[in-house]
């Protein structure tokens, strides 16, 4: 991130009811929301960059099409500056030590989560960021 600008989120979940929920909780906190339906469609946003710059993403560990281990992996290989929060319902995904190893993995979030606790992990994430 940069200067003054507005931090920008790339929402990633297939639940769409999930995904406004959370898009709207970060736009009611000040920040630049993105959202995509899987982890295809958030990979192309992120090819479009410059244009489609982010700071964070926070995406479910379930996806359709490609499992949230392999997106993760992916993006961070074509975007090591990011920052990722992975989300989950399932336990077993949120303990998966294979995102452990992934540097630009922050935090884990267990669903339902607050609003607040979302914040606090993009803030936590926008801070990792910025000592890269």
């Amino acid at each position: 991130m940069t200067g003054n600008q507005t931090p920008r989120v790339l929402v990633v979940d297939n639940e769409d009811v999930v995904r406004v929920l959370m898009a709207r909780m970060l736009r009611d906190g000040g920040y630049d929301v993105v959202e995509a339906a899987n982890g295809r469609v958030a990979l192309d946003l992120l090819g479009a960059a410059p244009t489609n710059h982010f700071d964070v993403v926070v995406t479910n560990t379930q996806l359709p099409g490609i499992n949230g281990f392999e997106f993760v992996r992916t993006m961070l290989e074509q975007h090591p500056q990011l920052r990722v929060i992975h989300i989950s319902g399932h336990p077993e995904s949120l303990d998966d030590e294979r995102f452990d190893a992934l540097d630009g993995v922050v935090t884990t979030l267990a669903k339902p989560f607050t609003s607040a606790a979302l914040k606090g992990a993009v803030e936590r994430a926008l801070e990792a960021a910025r000592h890269v």
